[in-house]
């Protein structure tokens, strides 16, 4: 055994030695486990608002400290069955900055995705959903688990029926 470890009079320079080859470890395979990490995932896997109130949108929930420039890239994967700039507004691909800061991956931090917005229309039609999808992820930020969501559009809109007259007769064979 060593003599370093033996001598009580190197005892700094041995506690020095096993803070720095804690260091070194943590480093060197702590940010391979995850240790250190920022993580960005959509808030949701799948969501659903009516059209006239259009809330409940999917958000970024962050998990970790940013210190460095970050972001990521949310696109439109066009799966959907909504229609880009009539049904929703969305500007695909787009980069989302993430300012520096503590993120506790939940609502109180999230980040709400811009150019996202719902259209309310007049049109009577079937519930319609968009797809999203995180791409590229820069910086100190890396994807998370949940990097796709479906957001469903049900429809508020209905038709109305009115008769002219509320009784009427005609000749079977007149046909008015």
């Amino acid at each position: 055994m060593s003599t370093l470890f033996k001598n009580p009079s190197n005892r700094t320079q041995t506690t020095f030695g096993r803070a720095y080859i804690f260091f070194v470890l943590f480093f060197l395979f702590g940010i391979g486990l995850g240790f250190g990490q920022v993580t960005v995932e959509f808030s949701q896997a799948t969501g659903a608002a009516a059209e006239n109130v259009g809330n409940n949108l999917p958000t970024l929930f962050i998990t970790g400290t940013v210190t460095n420039a970050s972001s990521v890239t949310v696109t439109d994967a066009g799966t959907g069955t909504a229609t880009s700039g009539t049904d929703y507004d969305f500007t695909s691909p787009q980069v989302v900055n993430i300012p520096a800061g503590v993120y506790d991956g939940t609502a109180v931090t999230a980040i709400a995705i811009p150019t996202l917005s719902i259209t309310d229309d007049a049109d009577v039609e079937g519930n319609e959903t968009m797809d999203l999808a995180l791409g590229t992820a820069t910086g100190d930020a890396t994807l998370g688990a949940q990097t796709t969501t479906t957001y469903t559009i049900n429809n508020d809109d209905s038709v109305t029926v009115e008769f002219s007259q509320a009784t009427g007769a005609a000749a079977e064979n007149v046909g008015n």
